[in-house]
């Protein structure tokens, strides 16, 4: 008989605990406590590997191995069939269309067009991480048995959602813009009192989050899993105090990736066996596990190297670089959208597949 654990978990509670966040909080906790500085962090490594190297250098490599291979998922899901395709034709058709032309506008018009492009983008990036983040934990409430009420669902929402308000709304206070690709971004201007404000959501819809999770669960009379929490939890870690540590907020675009990438996983190899009618099997979770893992790797390599490269070749705008940044912001509000429309956990060809686990798709025994 499966147990409560092997229910809520897709391969096992403490895989999937490092996975939705456990390593980042873990590498949270370490920068934090035992290696507060970048410096600390190149100087251990070496020490370990015998070469010198640094975090930001394996940061800047791990985009080709988890960063880039999750936007390359997201593409595959959608257009590996025409069926699919046309299940959702304006975001399959359409959109990369429309993402076009505003991204060539943005390379012609490189200091009206290209800076609020690139905001938007910005932007919608951090809402696609909270989104990812609700979306992970309502899946883990589903899969312990939880359903939870319109106002336990609202308080989770508002603050995972304040854990991305907060810290980009006081940046918009700042006085000096920020700058993407050699693009100058416009700030807002906006008072530094909302940063205070926020910290009062965030506290307020933590603690009602946890109490009226708690009331569903002792209403339906299952245990609360931890594994509920923990994408809240890690986002704030990711967004709030983690924001400020070097050596550490440059990993959190790999970790995000990698709780898409996890969950993807899953759905993939359940996807693949239906729709191939292939037996459970240990070989077959290999196998497929591993062409998976390949095309998006090189589905990466497409997305963020050679599109980019191709636009700089065909000299769509004057400087090369933000041309490059500008095509990867495309690249990415593309994935926005797409991520938008195919991971509808209401839509049943999406959550059914998403309550296996590793044991049924390998066929071991309970």
């Amino acid at each position: 008989m499966t147990t409560t654990a092997a229910r809520t978990a897709f391969v096992s509670p403490f895989w999937d605990f490092l996975a939705i966040g456990g390593i980042s909080l873990l590498h949270y906790l370490l920068f934090r406590y035992f290696m507060p500085t970048v410096t600390a962090m190149d100087a251990g490594l070496e020490n370990l590997l015998g070469v010198s190297i640094s975090g930001a250098w394996v940061a800047a490599y791990l985009v080709w191995a988890v960063n880039h291979p999750h936007f390359s998922a997201t593409s595959a899901r959608l257009y590996r069939s025409r069926s699919l395709m046309m299940q959702f034709p304006v975001t399959a058709l359409g959109i990369p269309v429309l993402v076009t032309v505003f991204a060539l506008l943005a390379m012609a018009y490189p200091t009206i067009v290209a800076p609020w492009f690139t905001k938007l983008f910005m932007y919608w990036s951090s809402y696609h991480f909270s989104a990812q983040t609700l979306g992970v934990s309502v899946l883990y409430a589903r899969r312990n048995g939880l359903t939870l009420t319109p106002l336990a669902r609202r308080a989770l929402a508002i603050f995972i959602f304040s854990t991305y308000l907060a810290p980009t709304l006081r940046a918009e206070s700042y006085a000096e813009p920020s700058n993407y690709y050699g693009i100058i971004l416009p700030l807002l201007g906006l008072p530094p009192f909302l940063w205070d404000v926020f910290q009062w959501i965030l506290a307020l819809s933590a603690v009602a989050s946890v109490l009226l999770i708690a009331r569903c669960a002792k209403t339906t009379h299952q245990r609360v899993s931890v594994l509920i929490f923990v994408p809240a939890v890690t986002q704030f870690v990711w967004f709030i105090p983690g924001g400020a540590i070097e050596g550490f907020r440059e990993f959190v675009p790999a970790y995000h990736s990698l709780q898409y990438l996890f969950i993807a996983w899953i759905m993939q190899l359940r996807e693949k066996q239906v729709e191939r009618n292939l037996a459970p099997s240990r070989r077959y979770v290999r196998l497929e596990t591993l062409r998976w893992l390949a095309v998006n790797v090189a589905g990466g390599v497409f997305l963020f190297y050679l599109l980019p490269t191709g636009a700089q070749q065909l000299g769509f705008a004057a400087e090369p670089f933000q041309t490059w940044g500008i095509v990867i912001a495309a690249v990415q509000i593309h994935h926005f959208f797409v991520d938008g429309v195919i991971w509808k956990l209401k839509n049943p060809a999406v959550g059914q597949p998403l309550m296996t686990d590793l044991d049924e798709l390998q066929g071991a025994p309970r």
